[in-house]
C-alpha cells in the first residue's frame, strides 16, 4: 500500500504497477490526474472514487475525461454516497 501526495505519487509509480488506485483528494484534481492513473494502472486495474452521488459536480470533468478517453470501463454505483469506477481495458 502507498500513501502520499497523489499527484507525486502517481508521476513518481513506473507504468503498470498498481492493481487498485483510491482517490481521496482534492476532487478537482483528479482530471490531472488522470493520465499517470491510466499509466500505472495495470491491465484491469481499478480506480475507485466515493461520494460519486453525493457531490457529482466536483466529479463531472472527471467523470466525463475517463468516459471520453475510452481506455476504462466506467460505472457509478449507487451504494452509500456513491462509488465511481473505472477497470482499465487490457
Amino acid at each position: 500500500m502507498v500513501h502520499g501526495d497523489g499527484g507525486e505519487v502517481l508521476a513518481k509509480a513506473p507504468d503498470a504497477s498498481f492493481d487498485l488506485v483510491v482517490l481521496d483528494a482534492e476532487r478537482p484534481a483528479y482530471v490531472a490526474y488522470w493520465p499517470h492513473l491510466r499509466r500505472v494502472l495495470a491491465p484491469y486495474g481499478l480506480v475507485a472514487v466515493d461520494n460519486a452521488v453525493s457531490h457529482r459536480a466536483q466529479l463531472a470533468a472527471f467523470d466525463e475525461l475517463v468516459r471520453r478517453d475510452g481506455a476504462s470501463v466506467v460505472q457509478v454505483h449507487g451504494v452509500g454516497d456513491g462509488l465511481f469506477t473505472a477497470v482499465r481495458r487490457a
